[in-house]
This record gives structure tokens, C-alpha cells and sequence, in this order.
């Protein structure tokens, strides 16, 4: 429609119409995503007056990310899984995604070559654009600043501890692979990082990658001192041990969980350790659970609840853990268990609700309740939730002092993956796709409720 302006001399209605195409030009100040639901921005600059957060970096290095209101989360990292809350949970994230995009040849990524999930950015001024798909993208006229959530180096804490166990999947570390010898120094860049008592680790495809790890684990820490426990027949993703022989030493024979009608028992072991210093004892029960992907028929069918595939096969395992929870505390004869590992099951999910059904503190839940250990793209959003888990028996959980996630692998670009173009070789970030879980212990059998 044209504007229509009153009948004035000539140089107030140049000064009007100066005026009126100032006005139209102005940046709209606004806020997301309340005044981004109808198509009454397209074509307008703004600026976005609230602070949003980086929910995905996948394209980061080419100009484009997605911002959102707060984190996305995984729907059934919060919520009881249900085909109801997990359609309404889809559309509020996808909703909730504002896609951000630098001129050509401009990149997102920082002085460390990454821009990573969690940061956040204020002020963001540029051009808004509405698609088909109802969803705004900014074309920015001015470079953002990303801040907060900046890359770790070590991960410890002032309260006293006896005894740091970190549980971390490593993503298929195989000698045959041909990134073997980068993402091999990466994942011992890692674990020195975290300096840590007893390593459970899962996804090792062989002994032959592991014993690498434990060499290299102890060039990088000038020592002979870490050790292996594995399982005895070398089977393809074991989940085993790597211990520092000066502060604890392995009680009896490690053990494997064939309860689960014998399915993949190299995945599900547990060992005694006791410190050299005191004598107290725990139980480490490692575990790797069936993962989500892949088809299924019958009760293993996705069911539509936000659980995926195979969910009733880890419900099976968690059943079979339960019962081998009680076996290892009678040969280790020590009722403290740890139970750690990559369960493919979010917090509120079946599997890890049974473990708590049956006694077992959630003690990511505890000390860490917003965390998060994995970032997984579907439904048309990345969101995060934790598939990494830390439990304890009751008996141990008044001797557990913290437990957090190590966030060096999933806030970071996928494209920075080993093998990928990006990957940069000297440091552990990006070594896996799943982040270590950290936990201190101060073992005192007297503590026990």
C-alpha cells in the first residue's frame, strides 16, 4: 500500500518522508521466539534483545548455527517417556530453533578453531527471514560474540577424595581403523587430562587397541603404573579397565554378566578394586547397554514413547544387572557398587528407572542435575541428555562426594570428529562422541548407612 502523506510544502514533506523511511528501516528491537511466530518480521532488521543459546554447531564452520531459548533436551531426559509428551516435546523444540548465518566466507568458530553447544550470545542484529517451514533464519550484519562454556582442561574438586573413577566410551577404538593413531593419542590426551584412579571404558574394539591406550597413557604420564583388566576371550566393543597400580590393586577375577540370556557379556563386567592406602574396597560394575538404533520388530520396536528401538531388551539388561549386582557383592564379599556405563537410556526412561526402583542414587541426579553427556540430531532439532550414568548401592552412596560429566566431546562440532577434516590432532576435544563421567569416592566402610 502506498503511504500517503498531507498536503505540505516541499521541504517538510521531503523531511516527512526522510522520517517515515527512517522509521521503516529501523532495527526492530524484539525477542525470541514470542515475536517470531507469525511472518510479520520477514524482510525487517532486528535485534534479538534476550540472550539465546547454541543448540547446534553442526555447519559452524561454514557460516550457520541454531540458537534457541535455553538448552534443548532430549524429551525423556526430563519427562516420562509417553507418545503424547514426546509428539508435544518435538513440536516445542523444533519451535523453539532460530537459524543464524554469517555472510559467505564468514565462520562461526573461535580462536581454537570451535564453536561449541551450551555458549550463548546477546544483541544479535541482522536480517530476518521467514521460510516455508515457519522457521525465522537471521542473516547477521554483525559478527556475534559467543561466550561461557569454554573448553575444560581438568576436571577435580576441593572436597576431599580417595578415589576418582571416570566411566567414558570411547567410540569404537579399533587398531584396524585408519584414524587409529590420532584418535588413539586423542582419547590418552583425554584420560591423562583426567587423572583418574580407575578408568571404565567401553567401545574398545580389541585388546590390541587397548593395550596401545594403556601405552600410551603411560608415555604421556612418564609411567609404568596403569594396568589393564579385561575380559579373558578378546571380543569386538568389551568394556574393561585401565587402574593406576599405585592407588589401588584388583580384587579377585573380573567378572562378566551373562544373566541377560548371555547377551553380549564382554559389555557388562565388573571388578573389585581395593586402595593400597586403608584397605577399603568398591565394586566397579561397567556396563554398555543396547543401543537405540537399528530396526526391531515386536516389544524391541520403537514404540513412539521417546525410548527408541530395543527398549525391551535394556529393560532385560537392567533386570539381569540387579541380579548380578547381588552375585558380585557376594564374591567380592563388599556390598559397595558402582555402577557406571553407556546404558542407551536417558534419566527418565525404563531401563535406568528400574535400576533406581531397585535402590540403586542416581548420583549424576544428585550432584549434577542439569547435566548432560551426549547430543543426538532428530526429530529436526540436537538436543542433549545424559546416556552416560553413575549409580551407587546405598551402601556407597554416603561415600560418593561428586559425579559430573566431562563436556570435551559433545558440545563440540561433529565435523571436528576423529577422521574428519577438521579434527585437530593435538588435543583430546572431540576424541569420541560420548563425554567421560567423572566420579569421586572417599571410601570409608564406616560411613555406610
Amino acid at each position: 500500500m502506498k503511504a500517503k502523506f498531507p498536503s505540505v510544502g516541499p521541504l517538510a514533506a521531503l523531511l516527512y518522508l526522510f522520517l517515515y523511511a527512517s522509521c521503516a528501516l529501523a532495527q526492530q528491537r524484539v525477542t525470541f521466539p514470542d515475536d517470531f511466530l507469525t511472518n510479520a518480521l520477514h524482510g525487517r532488521e532486528v535485534t534479538i534483545t534476550n540472550p539465546l543459546t547454541l543448540t547446534n554447531n553442526d555447519n559452524f564452520h561454514s557460516g550457520t548455527i541454531t540458537v534457541s531459548r535455553g538448552t534443548l533436551w532430549i524429551p525423556t531426559e526430563q519427562q516420562a517417556p509417553s507418545k503424547r509428551m514426546f509428539a508435544a516435546a518435538n513440536d516445542d523444540n523444533r519451535a523453539n530453533q532460530l537459524t543464524l548465518r554469517l555472510p559467505a566466507g564468514s565462520t562461526f568458530a573461535d580462536a581454537y578453531g570451535t564453536c561449541r553447544l551450551g555458549q550463548t550470545v546477546t544483541g544479535l542484529t541482522g536480517r530476518a527471514r521467514r521460510g516455508r517451514n515457519g522457521r525465522y533464519t537471521i542473516t547477521l550484519t554483525r559478527q556475534p560474540r559467543l561466550s561461557g562454556n569454554k573448553r575444560p582442561s581438568s576436571c577435580d574438586i576441593s572436597r576431599p577424595y580417595n578415589l576418582k573413577v571416570v566411566s567414558f566410551n570411547v567410540e569404537h577404538l579399533r587398531a584396524s581403523n585408519a584414524d587409529f593413531a590420532d584418535k588413539l593419542r586423542k582419547v590418552a590426551l583425554a584420560l591423562h587430562a583426567l587423572q583418574a584412579h580407575v578408568y571404565a571404558l567401553m567401545e574398545v574394539e580389541g585388546l590390541e587397541a587397548l593395550e596401545s591406550l594403556c601405552r600410551e597413557l603411560n608415555r604421556q604420564a612418564g609411567t609404568s603404573r596403569y594396568k589393564l583388566r579385561y575380559p579373558a576371550n578378546d571380543a569386538s566393543g568389551m568394556s574393561c579397565f585401565i587402574y593406576n597400580d599405585a592407588i589401588v590393586t584388583p580384587v579377585a577375577a573380573l567378572q562378566r554378566n551373562r544373566l541377560a540370556d548371555g547377551y553380549l557379556p564382554n559389555r557388562k563386567v565388573a571388578q573389585g578394586f581395593q586402595l593400597r592406602r586403608g584397605g577399603e574396597r568398591v565394586i566397579i560394575c561397567c556396563n554398555h547397554w543396547k543401543s537405540k538404533a537399528g530396526n526391531a520388530n515386536g516389544a524391541n520396536a520403537d514404540q513412539g514413547d521417546g525410548q527408541g528401538a530395543h527398549n525391551a531388551r535394556r529393560k532385560q539388561e537392567a533386570e539381569a544387572t540387579i541380579r548380578f549386582l547381588q552375585e558380585i557383592e557376594r564374591i567380592y564379599n563388599d556390598p559397595d557398587v558402582l555402577l557406571v556405563g553407556d546404558l542407551n537410556a536417558y534419566t527418565l526412561e525404563d531401563p535406568v528407572r528400574a535400576l533406581q526402583r531397585a535402590g540403586l542414587d542416581n548420583l549424576l541426579s544428585r550432584f549434577s542435575p542439569d547435566a548432560y553427556s551426549y547430543a543426538y540430531y532428530g526429530n529436526g532439532y540436537r538436543a542433549v541428555g545424559l546416556l552416560d550414568h553413575s549409580l551407587s548401592t546405598p551402601s556407597l552412596t554416603p561415600q560418593a562426594v561428586h559425579a559430573t560429566p566431562f563436556h570435551i566431546n559433545a558440545d563440540e562440532p561433529e565435523s571436528l570428529s576423529c577422521g574428519k577434516s577438521l579434527m585437530q590432532a593435538a588435543n583430546p576435544y572431540r576424541c569420541s562422541d560420548h563425554d567421560p563421567i567423572v566420579t569421586f569416592l572417599l571410601l570409608d566402610s564406616k560411613a555406610r548407612r
